[in-house]
């Protein structure tokens, strides 16, 4: 008869919890929502770092910064080859890489060649200047690094500050970390509160055009809202008349009412009321730069969105935000634990 040894019991039921704490450990890093972060002000730019700085208190977010060498503002979302790579930090110290060319760049080498895994969303930002309508976004190298991503099948954001030396950066941090964990609330549970999927037959996603005024603390919140511009034409006076050539100047009208952060006005139809009135405005587009009423009902859910100084921080994910799936592991791991204690003072 043969015998069988078996391990002793305070033995295998070690083994087990290490193997199950390796499998709640990998499980909780899988279920992180993946974010890359590039701008267009450089590697080295104060809103690019207090963005990150916001970001990476989420242990929910898996934090990757691949950004330009140097400011690269104004280049829409043109592309150059070749480039260089090379390790650099942000202005607070974070890790990151700087590539030598445009926003854009940083995007397609990112997750075609230097992400093992594509990202879950590109973040480019914070701007420090505001990239407003028509006028602006198509040459904004913020809104061109996000409508790279969104040809390339990945939710993007970009965020855009008002100007000058008094940059709220902090508030803008705050809520776009608060759509962060949206999404990574929605990535833990399978489900999805905001619909980035353009159903162009191509695969292309949203991106998210934020412009946040300096109010000083007093913003009145967000608004979805459509694109605009800054004048519309409406005649045109004849300057000359040589009887042969005929001199024209066109006569533009403002579009801006410029009712700043202490204004009453609630109907805002584009990014210019919002922005100028007191609100971040929030502009869902396409890869390129069109927008559908439909989309901007479909994203009003921003509106509501918590993004106060730990709005952003709290997970309502169970477990408090510590990868949520500890929460349901956390507890039966306990119990093991306290059975192979048991286990060991009774010499088993």
């Amino acid at each position: 008869m043969s015998i069988v040894h078996r391990k002793p019991f305070a033995i295998r039921m070690a083994t087990c919890l290490v193997a199950l704490l390796f499998g709640i450990m990998a499980t909780t890093a899988s279920a992180q929502l993946r974010v890359l972060v590039t701008n267009d002000d450089g590697v080295d730019a104060e809103g690019l770092s207090v963005l990150v700085e916001r970001l990476r208190e989420n242990p929910n977010l898996d934090l990757t910064v691949i950004a330009p060498a140097d400011e690269q503002s104004a280049s829409g979302d043109d592309i150059s080859t070749p480039v260089d790579v090379f390790d650099a930090f942000t202005a607070a110290g974070y890790p990151a890489l700087a590539v030598t060319g445009e926003p854009g760049d940083t995007v397609l080498l990112a997750v075609l060649e230097l992400l093992p895994e594509p990202p879950d969303v590109v973040i480019s930002g914070i701007n420090s200047v505001f990239n407003l309508g028509r006028d602006l976004a198509p040459f904004s190298g913020t809104v061109g690094a996000a409508r790279w991503a969104a040809r390339l099948g990945i939710p993007a954001i970009a965020a855009s500050q008002a100007g000058g030396a008094d940059n709220d950066y902090e508030t803008t941090a705050d809520y776009v970390a608060a759509i962060a964990q949206l999404l990574a609330e929605d990535k833990m549970t399978g489900s999805q509160s905001l619909p980035f999927d353009t159903g162009d037959g191509r695969g292309t996603k949203v991106l998210l055009s934020i412009n946040v005024p300096n109010c000083d603390g007093n913003l009145r919140g967000f608004r979805v809202v459509a694109l605009g511009s800054f004048s519309s034409p409406t005649s045109f006076t004849l300057q000359a008349d040589d009887g042969m050539t005929r001199t024209y100047s066109r006569n533009d009208t403002s579009n801006i009412n410029q009712g700043g952060c202490d204004s009453t006005l609630e109907e805002t139809l584009t990014d210019f009321d919002a922005f100028y009135n007191g609100f971040g405005s929030i502009t869902p587009l396409d890869e390129s730069l069109s927008v559908s009423e439909p989309t901007l009902e479909d994203f009003k859910l921003l509106e509501s969105l918590n993004y106060g100084p730990q709005g952003a921080v709290v997970s309502s994910l169970p477990g408090g935000g510590s990868g949520g799936l500890s929460f349901i592991f956390l507890p039966v791991v306990a119990v093991v634990f306290r059975r192979l204690i048991r286990r060991i003072r009774k010499g088993r």
